[in-house]
This record gives structure tokens, sequence and C-alpha cells, in this order.
């Protein structure tokens, strides 16, 4: 609503003084009113309006705002003030028949009986006062038997119960988690945190170190989080498709095992502790493959990508990061691809650019470290990505090469994508800046043309 709650708009020449200050009191005082008032259409057609000012209290008892609320009961007060006019007709009438006839009958005599006022009169005083009764929103239905409950506020208070404007109050078991409490929130960001290690080192693992267990400790502890965190994700409220905060056990796990348990499950399968029993052991275990399943949860992270959408730096942030995690995920599989090959091959072949990399190393391709080769592939996948290409690193044998124009072909759809919002962001960071630019253009522009002196446009300079 663009018009104050005053409602100066609808007032006309038959709109009540008192009335007015009635209501610039009420809003002056915070206090509630009921009134009926005449009020104008924006025709200029009188109305009779029975009109209610409600002050709205947050959770501090303060007021924040008000509910004004309008009814046109024109209809209901023309027929009463009708039904009244008619009735004191007709009483009038009454007692200048009973004058009339005392005069007639002298003194000591009485009339046959008293003048009785029409039925409908009656009739019609009572239906009117039922409508009116009923839109003052005092009319309760017969049908409804409700039971008067009076709290301690209304017994030992003299200020009227007014509504809150807050938020709804939760009722839950202590054994429940609120999904927007402290607790929650911390709890996010750990396993954020715990999700972003799995993007980079499970596939770093599964590529480079397959059979290096210096990370296993962690690893058990990142499974450690995803497990809790299943049983947390079960104890969590969640807000319903109506807006409502569900806290019901039943209806939370009944919505989470729709939901994303499957991912969470496959996340949080106790791959490592197979690993760390020996039940899998050397080159041929291919228990890092398995533990790729893992990246599922990345899907996750787009669901709560929305929470922080009004934050200018860290969606800049998270792009900029999603961007390096496809880079380090394709040098992965561009040093699997070599490696590959070299174990396909017999000795003399020397083609593929782990071999340009040994030789420009004056090194065997034995010797090559996973530091050099993780650079080296890394350096690589940038420079496709981002369509820059020196050529000192290049696809050599036909499954590098197939490779490269899928990994092209991706770097233009991020390049679009990743690049574009990018430099949407920062034309919004600086759209303020350039609207005063384009002003101060202006006013330049109109100084010139009408020559106005300086001097006297310098305390608006100054001003703008």
């Amino acid at each position: 609503m663009q018009k104050g709650c005053s409602c100066h708009f609808l007032y006309g020449p038959e709109t009540k003084e008192e009335h007015k200050v009635q209501i610039e009191k009420s809003l002056r005082d915070k206090m509630e009113l009921k009134l009926e008032v005449i009020f104008y259409k924006k025709d200029g057609t009188p109305f009779w309006c029975l009109f209610d000012i409600v002050p709205i209290k947050n959770e501090k008892r303060e007021v924040v705002l008000f509910l004004a609320s309008h009814k046109d009961i024109t209809h209901t007060k023309m027929l009463e003030m009708s039904v009244s006019d008619e009735c004191d007709s007709a009483a009038l009438l009454g007692a200048r028949f009973r004058s009339s006839d005392a005069g007639m009958l002298g003194e000591g005599s009485e009339p046959d009986g008293d003048f009785q006022v029409p039925a409908g009169c009656n009739m019609g005083r009572r239906r009117s006062r039922a409508v009116l009764y009923q839109l003052s929103g005092h009319y309760k239905p017969e049908k409804i038997k409700t039971k008067l409950k009076l709290s301690n506020n209304l017994l030992h208070t003299t200020e009227a119960p007014f509504p809150e404007y807050k938020a709804q109050s939760l009722k839950k078991s202590r054994f429940i988690l609120s999904h927007y409490g402290v607790f929650k929130g911390c709890w996010d960001w750990i396993i954020l945190v715990a999700t972003f290690y799995v993007a980079v080192l499970v596939p770093f693992n599964a590529a480079f170190a397959k059979a290096d267990r210096q990370t296993m400790v962690s690893d058990v502890i990142v499974e450690a989080l995803f497990i809790v965190d299943i049983i947390l994700n079960f104890r969590t409220t969640f807000v319903s498709k109506k807006g409502e905060v569900v806290s019901d056990p039943k209806l939370i796990a009944i919505n989470y095992l729709r939901g994303w348990f499957l991912v969470d499950l496959l996340a949080a399968l106790p791959f490592d502790h197979l690993y760390a029993s020996n039940l899998y052991t050397g080159e041929e275990s291919h228990i890092h493959l398995v533990k790729l399943t893992r990246l599922l949860r990345l899907a996750r992270l787009l669901q709560k990508m929305d929470r922080y959408s009004q934050y200018t730096a860290m969606i800049l942030t998270l792009l900029m990061l999603s961007f390096t995690l496809v880079a380090h995920w394709l040098a992965c599989v561009w040093y699997v691809i070599a490696e590959k090959e070299e174990l396909s091959n017999d000795s003399s072949w020397d083609i593929g650019w782990m071999h340009a990399l040994a030789d420009r190393l004056k090194i065997p391709v034995s010797n090559i470290t996973n530091a050099e080769a993780y650079t080296t592939a890394l350096y690589f996948t940038f420079t496709s990505l981002t369509s820059v290409g020196f050529g000192n690193v290049s696809a050599n044998t036909v499954a590098e090469k197939v490779f490269s124009i899928l990994m092209m072909l991706i770097g233009a759809l991020m390049h679009a994508v990743v690049f574009g919002n990018v430099t949407a962001f920062i034309q919004r960071m600086y759209s303020r800046r350039s609207m005063y630019d384009s002003k101060w253009r202006d006013l330049k522009d109109f100084i010139a043309l009408h020559q106005v002196r300086m001097n006297c446009m310098h305390g608006e300079f100054t001003l703008f």
C-alpha cells in the first residue's frame, strides 16, 4: 500500500473533524481504533466505512506497523437510518393520536389501548443491529462451540492484546534441530569444508596416489562427519511447500528419504575402513575410483548457493572456485590418460605428453614426480579452458586429442557461464558509479549549452 494509514486521501466534505482527530490520535498513541466514518471513493462518491486500526507489535513489544481494514457498510447504514426514521415518524404519529384522543375523551376517560409501534419497525431494527454486529467482527455462529480462555495478561493488564509481528514460535522436541539454528549453521560450514576436501583430494588420490595412505586418517574423519550428518538430517526441521516449518520426526524422515538420502549414503560409505583393514591392498585395488561417488555430494552445494545469491563477493568466489575445481578434475584425467597409454605400450614408445615433459626436463619418464606431473597437467587444462593454449604442452596421441577436443568444448561453456556472470556482477557493482558519471556529464553539457557562469554553479557542484 503506497498511501498513509491515516487515509487522508479518503477524506471529503462530509468527513467529520472529530473522526479525523480520533484517527490521528490512534496512530500517534499507537492504540486500537474502531470507527464508523464517511469516506470518499476515487470518483468522489461518499460511502460509510467501518474503519479499524490495529497496531502490530514484534517480539520486543514494539509497534512496527499498523493494520488498517475498511468495510463498506453504506447499505447497512442506510437501512438502519431508514428504519430509524420510520420508527420516529410512527412514534410521533402515535403521540399525536394519543393527545388528540385524550382531548376528545375528556377528563377521567382512558383510551381503548396503547398505540403499538409497527412490528416491521422493530424487526428492521433488530436485523440492522445483527448485520452491524456481524460486520464489526463480534458475530459468533451458534454451531461452533468454543471454550473461552482468558490469559493472565488479559486479566491483569489494562493494555489491549495486540497481534505480534514476529516469527512463529516452533514447538519441537529437544532432540530436533532447527534448520536455521546456530549449531546447524556451524555444522553446514564444517560439511562444506569436508565436501571441498573430498572434491579436491579424492580425484587426486585416484589419479596420482593410488597406494599412498598419508591421507587415510583425514579420509576416515570425513567419512565419520558424513555419517553423523546423515543422522542429524533425520532430526532437522525443514520448510514445507506451504512455507511451514515441519518438526514432526516422521515427516522429517519421509522428506529426507525422498530427497538427498541416497546421495548422502553413497558419499558416506566407509571405503577407507576397508582400505585400513587391508581387505584391499596394492595397485589392484580400485577403492579410490569407488570413492569418486562422494563427488555426488557437490550437488547439494547448488541447493545452498541460493542462500548466498544476494552476496556478490560470495558468488564471485564460488564461481572462481568452481572453475578451478573443474580444471583440477580435468588435470587428473589428463594424467590418467598418459599413464594408461604408458602402461599399454612397450618401453620404446615415447609419443605422449609425459615423454615430452621428460625430454624437456632431461630425465626418464619414471623419475617424474607427482608434483611435476600434476603442475604440468593443471597448466595445460587452465590454458585450454581459458582458450589461451600456448602449445608448449600439447596432445599427441589419439586419446589425448579426443580429450582435448572435449575439454575445449567444456572450456567454451565454462568461459561463457562463469566469466559472463563475473562480468555481470562487476557491472552491477559499478552501476551506481556509472550512473553518477552519466549525470555529471549531463550537467556539464547543460552548463556548456546554456553558458552558465561557473561562479553561480559552485554551490550546485558542491551539493552534487
